[in-house]
Order: C-alpha cells, then sequence, then structure tokens
C-alpha cells in the first residue's frame, strides 16, 4: 500500500539458504519494480541469486543507499566527537557537504553502484552547481577551489571507506585530487606592511582610551601580534591557524652565547623556561613578551 493505494507493483518474499543474525524475520520483502508478473517473476529469482551469492562471500545481503551509508558513517563520527577523537568541525563539515553537494547526485543511489564512472560525472556536475549551495540563486564563481574540492574528495573518499569496512562494497574507487597550480597573494611589501603597523598601532592608541570598553585594546593587541606571527613564520590562515592555533603551539628558540634556549610560551605549559603562569592578563602580557622577542612594534 502507498499512502492508502494498492501498489502497482509485485513484491516478492525471499528466504536465503543461511540464517541471517541481524532479523528476526528471516524472510525479506523486496518490491521488484515490475508490473508484469512473469519479468517480476524473473527479477525474484535475479534477486534470491544476487543476495545468496553476497552471502556465502561474507557481504552484506542487502544493498544501501548512499544517504544511508553516509547516516551510518556519521553515526559513528558522532561517537569519535563524543570521545574527544574528532572534531567538532569536521562534524559539521560531513554534514554540510552531504547535504550541499554530495546528497543531491549520489543520494538513493545503491552505494555498490558508486564507481570511477559515477564519481567523474559527479565531478562535473559539481563544477556546474558551483556557488549555488544552500539555495543561492546567482553563482558566485564558476569553478571550485583545489583545495574545496580535495576536502570534499576526503568526505566522499571516507564514506565508501565506510562501506568497505562494512563490506557492502569490494573495493574503494581511486578518487584523484587536484593538484592544478596554485596562485596565492603575493607578500606585503615593506611599504604595505609599516602601513598596516602604523595603522594597527592608532587604533590601539585609540582605545586605550575607551574608559568603557577597557578590554577592547587587548583584543585589537593580540590581532596585531597574530597577524604579526603570521607574516614572520609564513603561516598561512585557513590552513595552520584553521586548527585552532593557541598559544599552547607556540615555542620559541633563542640563541645566546652559542647556547639555544626553548621557552614554552602556552598557558598550560609545565617546564622550567615557561615564560607565564594563566593570569587574566596573560594574553597581553603575552602579546608584549613574544613581540619584544622578535623586536616587534607593540
Amino acid at each position: 500500500m502507498l499512502d492508502g493505494e494498492i501498489s502497482p507493483f509485485w513484491y516478492a518474499r525471499i528466504k536465503l539458504p543461511e540464517t541471517i543474525e541481524s532479523r528476526k524475520r528471516q524472510d525479506i520483502r523486496r518490491s521488484t519494480r515490475r508490473q508484469n508478473k512473469e519479468q517480476a517473476a524473473q527479477h525474484a529469482i535475479d534477486l534470491y541469486h544476487e543476495m545468496s551469492a553476497n552471502q556465502k562471500l561474507g557481504m552484506p545481503t542487502e544493498s544501501r543507499t548512499f544517504s544511508w551509508m553516509f547516516a551510518d558513517y556519521q553515526r559513528l563520527q558522532k561517537r569519535g566527537v563524543e570521545a574527544g577523537e574528532v572534531s567538532e568541525n569536521r562534524y559539521r563539515f560531513n554534514e554540510t557537504t552531504f547535504r550541499n553537494y554530495l546528497n543531491p547526485f549520489f543520494g538513493e543511489i545503491d552505494i555498490r553502484k558508486v564507481n570511477g564512472d559515477k564519481i567523474l560525472e559527479y565531478k562535473a556536475e559539481r563544477n556546474s552547481k558551483m556557488g549555488l549551495a544552500g539555495g543561492a540563486t546567482v553563482r558566485r564563481k564558476s569553478k571550485p577551489s583545489a583545495h574545496t574540492i580535495n576536502v570534499e574528495n576526503m568526505v566522499l573518499r571516507d564514506i565508501l571507506k565506510h562501506a568497505f569496512d562494512k563490506r557492502y562494497i569490494n573495493s574503494v574507487p581511486t578518487i584523484k585530487n587536484n593538484y592544478e597550480e596554485k596562485t596565492p597573494r603575493l607578500d606585503f611589501t615593506a611599504e604595505e606592511w609599516t602601513y598596516m603597523l602604523k595603522r594597527f598601532d592608532e587604533d590601539i592608541d585609540k582605545s586605550r582610551q575607551n574608559k568603557v570598553a577597557v578590554h577592547e585594546y587587548r583584543y585589537k593587541l593580540m590581532l596585531k601580534t597574530l597577524c604579526q606571527f603570521l607574516i614572520y613564520s609564513g603561516a598561512r590562515v585557513g590552513r595552520e591557524t584553521n586548527q585552532s592555533l593557541t598559544w599552547n603551539d607556540i615555542k620559541i628558540v633563542e640563541e645566546k652565547y652559542l647556547r639555544e634556549t626553548k621557552f614554552d610560551v602556552g598557558t598550560n605549559a609545565k617546564s622550567a623556561n615557561s615564560q607565564w603562569a594563566p593570569t587574566q592578563n596573560a594574553p597581553t602580557k603575552k602579546g608584549a613578551w613574544f613581540a619584544s622577542r622578535f623586536s616587534f612594534a607593540m
């Protein structure tokens, strides 16, 4: 019955030679998607042989859609979040990638039919829909960046690996990453960087005069220090700093009298060379100390 109406298709009940431990009722009811009785009977026989072969190979007897497989994959990812082994950001990124791109294309496809050809077809479809996620009607970009495609490939690859581990598929299709030539922004010139530092200092001095938002200048000072750290270390926003960069991740090596001394900057550091203990003003003091070690203009 479909919403109170009789289905036009024949259904088959299949009982396999071996017991299915995950099922209480051993007979499996499947729609043949056929209206002709003879065609439905032949399709039921084909289903029986396919499911019997899977059972002998130790594979699941029932096929699953890509969307079902993703839900099962996310179930384990959620456990990983609770166990502290998977980040909340990664869990949410999986959901966003599936909702905006993977589900519209792969959603109801049998997981066993997701092969190399189907993945290439998806990539072509993905390029044509670039910039239209979330119901957008105006394309922001005509082509996704290599990094965007590669992180989405990572999610797709992990879902297929999960299906392989559960023995729903025999192998994981090869998914090639995009290594097209990148064109990053050129470095700041000395004049541009000097101008930025000057404007930072002017804005910080102005905020120091604010008698209401007394902590505002500290945040601006921390922002300036972060920018200085990025410029002088070569770290990139969206890469290294996208992984929740904290003071605990930074160590300073100072050379003095032909010897190197390592300083832990983080508030949780316990070594003898640690320069700081957790205090309310630690961020501002850290910024000043960190900048003085490198002759930053504070």
